[in-house]
C-alpha cells in the first residue's frame, strides 16, 4: 500500500501568484489486500476519488448505496461521511487505487462546491482515471525532488479536476455569486488570520459597516452569522492540518485560533461527531 506524503501543509502545492486556483493537497494510493465484506468508514476534509480494479466496493453515501466493480470510479465530495464495504474478486482480493486532493478558490473556498458532482463516475472516464492515478502514484514513488515534484503532481491534480468537472453541473449562480461578492476582502482576511482573535466590530470596520449592517449583509449573502463562519473555518483548517499533516494537538489548536485543544477538541467532536484522534486515524487510514 503506498501512503501519503508526509510534508504536507496549509502551504499549496504549486500555481503562480496570479491564478485563483490553488492546489491545497494531492496525495494518491493504493490499497490490496484480502476481503471479505469488511467495512471502512471515513470523512475527510478532501474530495476523494477511488477507483476499484480487482474485487469490488460496496459504497454506501448521502443515502444511496451502489456497487463499484472492476474499472468503476467514485467521487465522494470533502467532509462526507462515507462508508466502503470491501468484497474480493475470483482470488479473494480487492485492488483498488485513489487520490485525496482539494483545490480552493481564490484562498477560500473548496472549487468543487462549484459543482453538482456524481457519486458515481461514468464509465467512460475509467481509462483515463486509471492513467492519471497510475501516473501520480510512480510520481510518489520517483526520487525527482523538488520543485520538480510538485510541477508534476499540480499537472495530474489539474487534469484529474477537469475530468471531474467535465461530467458535472456547474452552479453558475455560486461562482458569480462569489465573484461579485461584496463582502470578499473581509473573507480574505478571515481565512488569512484565522489563528488570530476576529471580533464582528473589526471585521465590520474592514468591510466600512457598522457591525448591525454588516451582520444583516452576511446573513444575507451567507445564511449564517459572521462568527458561525469563521468557526466553520476554523474548523475546516483543523481537519485539515488533522489529515495532512503531523502536528500536535496543541499547534493545531494555535494555528486554528482555538484556546487550547481541550477547546478544539471539544468543539471538533461536537461537530463532526468524533474527536480529533479518530478523525486524523480514519481520514489517514
Amino acid at each position: 500500500m503506498i501512503g501519503p506524503r508526509k510534508n504536507m501543509s496549509e502551504t499549496p502545492v504549486f500555481l503562480p501568484q496570479t491564478s485563483p486556483l490553488h492546489l491545497d493537497f494531492f496525495q494518491p494510493g493504493s490499497l490490496q489486500r484480502p476481503a471479505n465484506g469488511d467495512i471502512h468508514r471515513k470523512t475527510t476534509p478532501y474530495t476523494i476519488l477511488v477507483q476499484t480494479l480487482e474485487g469490488r466496493y460496496r459504497v454506501r453515501c448521502r443515502g444511496k448505496v451502489f456497487d463499484l466493480p472492476p474499472g468503476g470510479a467514485a467521487l465522494i465530495p470533502a467532509h462526507t461521511p462515507v462508508e466502503f464495504g470491501h468484497f474480493g474478486g475470483k482470488r479473494g482480493i480487492i485492488h483498488s487505487h485513489w487520490v485525496h486532493f482539494r483545490f480552493n478558490y481564490l484562498g477560500l473556498v473548496d472549487f468543487l462546491t462549484f459543482f453538482d458532482t456524481p457519486l458515481q463516475l461514468p464509465r467512460s472516464c475509467s481509462g483515463e482515471i486509471r492513467r492519471l492515478v497510475v501516473k501520480a502514484l510512480r510520481g510518489c514513488e520517483a526520487d525527482t525532488g523538488e520543485p520538480l515534484r510538485s510541477v508534476s503532481e499540480y499537472a495530474l491534480a489539474s487534469r484529474l479536476l477537469e475530468l471531474v468537472c467535465r461530467v458535472s453541473r456547474q452552479k453558475e449562480e455560486a461562482l458569480e455569486r462569489l465573484e461579485k461578492q461584496k463582502l470578499r476582502p473581509v473573507l480574505h482576511h478571515i481565512h488569512s488570520h484565522l489563528e488570530q482573535p476576529l471580533r464582528i466590530g473589526s471585521l465590520a470596520r474592514r468591510a466600512g459597516l457598522s457591525p448591525s449592517r454588516f451582520h444583516a449583509c452576511f446573513m444575507e449573502e451567507f445564511h449564517q452569522s459572521p462568527m458561525r463562519y469563521v468557526k466553520q473555518a476554523r474548523l475546516e483548517k483543523a481537519a485539515r492540518l488533522l489529515a495532512g499533516s503531523g502536528f500536535k494537538l496543541d499547534r493545531i489548536a494555535e494555528a486554528c485560533g482555538f484556546a487550547d485543544a481541550f477547546h478544539l477538541s471539544h468543539v471538533f467532536k461536537r461537530h463532526y461527531g468524533m474527536s480529533p484522534k479518530t478523525y486524523r486515524i480514519q481520514a489517514k487510514d
